[in-house]
C-alpha cells in the first residue's frame, strides 16, 4: 500500500509540474499587464536586444510559460535569449548551465505544445549538432523522435545531421549496416515526398539530402549490393551510351559492386566495347598500313602470300618519296613478287632498279643470277648451259658488296660447275673468251668460259 501511495504521489507531482510549465495568462487577474509585458519584451527580441528582453521574459515566463496557450513563443524566445548568453559566455560551467536551460525549454514546449513540434525539433537538432557539439547518441535520439512525430513533414534541418551521424557511427563501428540502410531509406522517403509534392520547402529538403549523399556514397559499396546501384548506373549509362569513358565507368562500378557479368547491361557494354576495340585495332592497322606501306607489303608477301596487294602497297611506298635504302628494298620485294608470279623478265627489271637505287648492293645481282640459273634456253644441252655464264657474271658483281661477297663466291663456284663443256663448245665453234649472246627472255651478252 505504501508503494502504491508513493507512486500516486509522484504522478501527482509530475502532473502538477507539467501543469505549471504549461500555465497560460488566460485566467490571470493581471492578464492585461502580462500581455503588455509580452509585447514589450517581444519588441526587444525582434531587434535582438536579448539583455533588455531577458528580465521581462523571465518574469513573464514564471507565471505564464505557455503564453495564451496558442503559441510556443515564450519557449522559443527563452531559448533564443539563453543561446545568446551561451554564445557570449567564456566560462564552461556557465555555458553548460545555459545549455541545460535551453534543453529544459525544449522539453517544456514538447510537453505543452505536442502539435507544434516539427519546427522545434529542427531548432533542437540544429543546436545540438551544429552549435553545442552534443553527444551523437543524444542528438540521434532527438532526430528519431522528430521523425517519429513528424513523418514526412519532419523539419528539413534534421536531414543532414541524421546522415552524417549514421555514416560516422558506421565507420566507428557503433552502428550496423542494416540501421544505416534504414536511415538512408528514411531520408530518401522524407525528401522524395517533399520534392514530389512540391512543398514550400522542397528545395531545402533536396539541398539537405544532396549535402549528405556523398557521405553515404563513401560507404555504399560496403552496405549495399548490386541491386541498389543497378538503377542509378543504368540511368547513367543510358544518358550517354556511346561515350566510352561513361560506359566503362559504369561497367567498372557494376563489377566493383558485385554485379554478375551475365546482367544484360554488362553483356551489352562488353559487346559494345569489344566492337570498339576491334574497330580501333583495325583503324590502327590501317593507319600503320598507310604510314608503313613497305613493312605491310612484306607481311602481305611473306605471311599472306597476297602478291597483288603487296605490289600495290610497294608502289605506294615508292610514290611517297622514301629514302634510297627503302626504295631499293621495295624494288627487290617487287622483283620477288614478279618472280613468284612467273614473270622473270619483270622480276629482273625491278632488281635492276634496286641496284640503281643502291649502287654497290650485291643482293639484286645474286637475285638476277638465280633467275638466269633457273631458266632453260635453247634446244640442246650446250645452249641451255650458256645461262650459267650470264649467272656467273651477275654473281661476280655481288662480290663487290662485303655483305654478299662470300655468298657470291659460293654461287660463282656452283655456276662454274654448270658451264658447257669445252669439247662441245669447240665443235660448235664457240671459243673460250669469245662473245656470246644468251637467248630467250634473258637477252644479254656474255663471255664463253669452259
Amino acid at each position: 500500500m505504501k508503494k502504491i501511495a508513493l507512486l500516486a504521489l509522484m504522478a501527482l507531482a509530475y502532473c502538477t509540474q507539467a501543469s505549471a510549465q504549461c500555465e497560460t495568462w488566460n485566467n490571470a487577474a493581471n492578464k492585461d499587464e502580462l500581455t503588455t509585458q509580452h509585447t514589450l519584451y517581444r519588441d526587444y527580441i525582434k531587434t535582438e536586444n536579448f539583455e533588455a528582453a531577458f528580465p521581462i521574459w523571465k518574469e513573464l515566463y514564471a507565471v505564464a510559460p505557455a503564453a495564451d496557450g496558442q503559441r510556443a513563443t515564450h519557449y522559443q524566445d527563452g531559448r533564443a535569449i539563453y543561446l545568446s548568453k551561451w554564445q557570449n559566455a567564456t566560462d564552461e560551467a556557465q555555458k553548460a548551465e545555459y545549455m541545460a536551460k535551453i534543453n529544459e525549454l525544449y522539453a517544456a514546449q514538447e510537453a505543452c505544445y505536442p502539435k507544434q513540434l516539427n519546427y522545434m525539433y529542427g531548432d533542437q537538432v540544429y543546436n545540438m549538432f551544429y552549435q553545442f557539439n552534443s553527444d551523437y547518441d543524444a542528438t540521434l535520439a532527438v532526430i528519431e523522435r522528430a521523425i517519429e512525430k513528424g513523418g514526412n513533414n519532419t523539419d528539413y534541418r534534421v536531414i543532414t545531421p541524421y546522415g552524417i551521424i549514421a555514416v560516422y557511427q558506421y565507420n566507428d563501428k557503433t552502428m550496423d549496416a542494416d540501421r544505416v540502410r534504414g536511415i538512408h531509406a528514411k531520408i530518401k522517403e522524407i525528401v522524395d515526398y517533399n520534392v514530389q509534392n512540391k512543398t514550400q520547402l522542397a528545395a531545402y529538403y533536396k539541398q539537405s539530402a544532396d549535402a549528405v549523399e556523398p557521405q553515404f556514397e563513401s560507404i555504399a559499396p560496403y552496405i549495399y549490393d548490386c541491386e541498389y546501384f543497378l538503377p542509378k548506373l543504368t540511368k547513367q549509362y543510358q544518358a550517354n551510351p556511346d561515350d566510352r569513358d561513361n560506359y566503362l565507368e559504369v561497367y567498372k562500378k557494376l563489377a566493383q559492386y558485385g554485379c554478375e557479368q551475365s546482367l544484360p547491361i554488362m553483356t551489352e557494354i562488353a559487346a559494345k566495347d569489344q566492337a570498339y576495340l576491334d574497330e580501333e585495332r583495325e583503324r590502327k592497322r590501317e593507319e600503320w598500313r598507310e604510314t608503313n606501306p613497305y613493312e605491310y607489303a612484306r607481311v602481305l608477301f611473306y605471311k599472306d602470300k597476297n602478291y597483288d596487294e603487296a605490289a600495290t602497297y610497294l608502289q605506294r611506298a615508292l610514290e611517297s618519296g622514301i629514302d634510297s635504302e627503302s626504295e631499293a628494298k621495295a624494288y627487290m620485294l617487287l622483283a620477288s613478287i614478279q618472280s613468284e608470279k612467273g614473270d622473270k623478265s619483270g622480276a629482273r627489271n625491278y632488281a635492276r632498279k634496286a641496284a640503281q637505287a643502291k649502287p654497290g648492293w650485291g643482293e639484286p645481282h645474286l637475285f638476277i643470277g638465280d633467275l638466269y640459273r633457273s631458266t632453260r634456253c635453247g634446244g640442246d644441252g650446250f645452249e641451255q648451259r650458256k645461262v650459267y655464264w650470264a649467272a656467273y657474271d651477275e654473281y661476280a658483281k655481288a662480290t663487290n658488296d662485303p655483305d654478299t661477297a662470300a655468298e657470291a663466291r659460293r654461287k660463282m663456284s656452283s655456276a662454274r660447275g654448270g658451264f658447257p663443256d669445252k669439247e662441245t663448245g669447240f665443235m660448235k665453234g664457240v671459243k673460250e673468251g669469245s662473245g656470246v649472246s644468251i637467248g630467250c627472255w634473258i637477252g644479254v651478252s656474255t663471255t664463253a668460259r669452259y
